[in-house]
């Protein structure tokens, strides 16, 4: 468990190497002599790694001997044959290279081994830290940390190059759209004095995604100026993501259950709050855990691993909910409204499953790929749905002429 609490302490902290420096925390012993310590992604041509590691907490502090392990580096084509192997030294069979390290005993840090690794076409390079000779008869928890450089001496896998571009280019959007929205607010409150709440909710899901936008942009320049981030804004950024996708979710909800087509006075769900705040707790629970494993040999995006796939069921069930909800409400509306509840609904199942649907298709390409499939692909479905959104919530929408919002607040007067 002290393992845990230390490996998430690691991991929020302010400052810690993401890809120029792997650090993990792994036990050798007769029963588990072969460790994976952690993969990347190279480009065509030669990358370069090095490793030390160290006792973590050491028995004997005078100590003069020295554990003798076995790196290993494996590419992704032998791999998962590798992890099918029950012996230890059938997987260092399969590796294509292996360097000792000695550790001292005594906790001091070992020689810096240092490699190579070439290819032809991008590859994932897998390491594995073992001591298949069984020259142990006890248990030693260590300390492994490894530096990677891509082929063009850069500090990021494959799979994380050009990130910062894009998620700059985001921001640009999300900031040309948000300026433009508070502007149309402003001037409509200066004529009616209100502004509508899906309005209200719309643009506030917009401006809580632009501060984690802010986060994520800070953290990837930081990255990129010195081969460091801020894995606190990173951190910050997926639960700003996450509370502005439930807001946009309560919009769906509140909608589907007839506010604004059949009745124009906001709900009061107050009796849901409790709820809302749950999944949004839940939700960063699968954040927090997701940074945990993101390392592992498994794990190519943010919605791989356990949590990842606890969050996309989350977003299934919203759908379900959401689906659920809707269809009570078609036999008791109007045919213009039933229309647009109908056209509604496919935009909606947009949003909630394009996610989901993502994941699934980034799975029939190569791993080192998923991860610009499924951020590329998500973020142009929430620019795509938040610009029809704008639109569709503006006062010359047909949505805003059928619905209860363009009632005047004369009794027996409307807006159209």
């Amino acid at each position: 468990m002290h393992k845990d609490f230390l490996l998430i302490f690691t991991l929020l902290s302010w400052q810690i190497v993401l890809g120029k420096l792997a650090e993990k925390f792994i036990t050798i012993s007769p029963e588990s002599q072969w460790e994976y310590i952690s993969k990347f992604t190279c480009d065509p041509g030669k990358g370069s790694w090095e490793l030390k590691a160290k006792i973590h907490r050491p028995s004997d502090l005078s100590s003069t001997q020295f554990l003798s392990l076995e790196t290993s580096i494996y590419l992704d084509t032998n791999w998962d044959e590798t992890l099918s192997f029950p012996a230890c030294k059938d997987k260092l069979s399969s590796s294509k290279g292996i360097k000792n390290v000695k550790i001292p005993l005594n906790g001091d840090w070992s020689e810096l081994i240092k490699g190579t690794f070439s290819q032809t076409s991008p590859h994932v390079w897998f390491f594995a830290l073992s001591n298949c000779n069984a020259t142990i008869n006890n248990s030693h928890e260590i300390r492994v940390e490894m530096h990677f450089l891509n082929s063009d001496k850069s500090e990021f896998s494959t799979e994380d190059k050009d990130l910062l571009l894009l998620y700059i280019a985001i921001f640009i959007v999300f900031a040309l759209t948000l300026s433009r929205n508070i502007y149309h607010l402003i001037k409509v409150f200066k004529q009616t004095s209100e502004i509508t709440p899906n309005l209200m909710m719309l643009n506030s899901a917009i401006l809580i995604e632009f501060f984690g936008l802010v986060f994520e942009v800070a953290h990837l320049l930081v990255y990129y100026s010195n081969g460091k981030g801020w894995i606190i804004f990173d951190f910050f950024y997926h639960c700003l993501f996450i509370v502005s996708g439930l807001v946009v979710s309560f919009l769906f909800l509140i909608m589907a259950d007839g506010w604004s087509l059949k009745y124009k006075d906001f709900p009061n769900f107050e009796e849901l709050i409790p709820i809302l705040l749950l999944q949004v707790l839940i939700n960063i629970l699968f954040v927090g855990f997701s940074k945990v494993i993101d390392d592992s040999y498994y794990k190519f995006s943010d919605f791989e691993g356990i949590p990842g796939a606890l969050m996309l069921i989350f977003k299934i069930c919203i759908w379900c909910w959401f689906i659920f909800t809707i269809k009570s409400q078609f036999n008791s509306l109007p045919p213009r409204k039933a229309s647009f509840l109908m056209n509604f609904s496919v935009l909606v199942s947009f949003y909630l499953l394009g996610l989901p649907l993502l994941v699934s298709i980034s799975w029939q390409f190569k791993n080192y790929l998923r991860n610009r499939i499924v951020k590329i692909g998500y973020n142009l479905i929430q620019i795509l749905v938040y610009f029809l959104l704008t639109h569709l919530f503006s006062d010359k929408s047909n949505y805003y002429k059928i619905s209860t919002l363009s009632e005047s607040s004369l009794p027996g007067k409307r807006a159209y």
